[in-house]
């Protein structure tokens, strides 16, 4: 615990010289006689560091990807910060018992993104299950400040929000109806506390917009065979390929939009094409 307290002190110092000021807000709405589960939009790779920062004293354990666990130098680090690895591709069960396991046995608390991902918007039912099996409360919070290196050497100002707990009912099953509810809770949560920030705040996801003149160039194609053959179900497709779309790598995009522009029939490529599912 010695090393997390020392390492807290060398991320303070490095926000501070490179990001300048740091404001927290509704500290007091964070729970100081027990664990709990902090949830939070994730927006960009370091905003855990921020919120373990901004909850201090009490130490925090995170899921990050197995292949950060590949280097041994980085992967002593990140244990050493409460790190344990999560596995996105065959997902076992240690994911939930872990921290199942430290909230109720242990003294530290857990920080979980319910998107799963920086380029997702869609809440999953992760830390529902952790908090329902731990019987832990869920801490929302909201990251406002720089989302890319750029913009965070430009000392912009940070500001961590903290929300009222969110108590999940030991006699709700966790079925679709609770899922739908709790979630919705979740996200009203955060919705409140940007605004509570700044009521103007609309977060842009920074791949997404790198990617936005490719996915305008490949949906104007779309409308384009849309327009030339009534019957290509023009909605259907573009819901599907969408959310995908605003998280594809550029290059693929690019290769994506030359081949149908080199097939002499657009109508009957895009009729081939099968929307990966997410």
């Amino acid at each position: 615990m010695k090393f997390y307290d020392f390492l807290r002190g060398v991320a303070i110092g490095l926000m501070w010289t490179v990001n300048g000021r740091i404001k927290y807000m509704n500290r007091n709405r964070i729970p100081t006689d027990d664990n709990y589960v902090l949830v939070g939009p994730h927006r960009t790779w370091w905003d855990p560091v921020w919120y373990a920062v901004a909850a201090y004293p009490k130490h925090f354990i995170f899921m990050a990807k197995i292949e950060l666990f590949k280097f041994p130098p980085l992967a002593w680090l990140i244990k050493s910060a409460g790190a344990f690895p999560v596995d996105r591709e065959n997902v076992g069960p240690s994911v939930i018992k872990i921290p199942v396991n430290e909230l109720k046995h242990g003294n530290r608390s857990l920080i979980m993104f319910p998107s799963g991902s920086r380029h997702n918007d869609e809440l999953k039912s992760g830390s529902l299950l952790i908090a329902k099996m731990s019987g832990k409360a869920i801490v929302p919070a909201v990251y406002q400040g720089p989302v890319s290196f750029g913009q965070l050497f430009k000392r912009n100002n940070t500001t961590i929000n903290f929300g009222e707990p969110i108590i999940i009912d030991r006699k709700d099953r966790l079925n679709k109806e609770n899922i739908a509810k709790y979630t919705q809770m979740i996200q009203d949560a955060f919705d409140q506390l940007d605004h509570e920030v700044d009521p103007t705040f609309v977060y842009v996801d920074p791949k997404r917009e790198k990617n936005k003149p490719l996915r305008l160039i490949f949906f104007a194609l779309v409308r384009f065979v849309a327009s030339s053959e009534p019957s290509f179900d023009l909605i259907s497709f573009v819901m599907a390929f969408d959310p995908l779309t605003s998280s594809l790598t550029s290059s693929f995009l690019l290769k994506l939009v030359d081949f149908l522009l080199s097939n002499s029939s657009l109508s009957s490529v895009l009729r081939r094409i099968q929307p990966p599912i997410q």
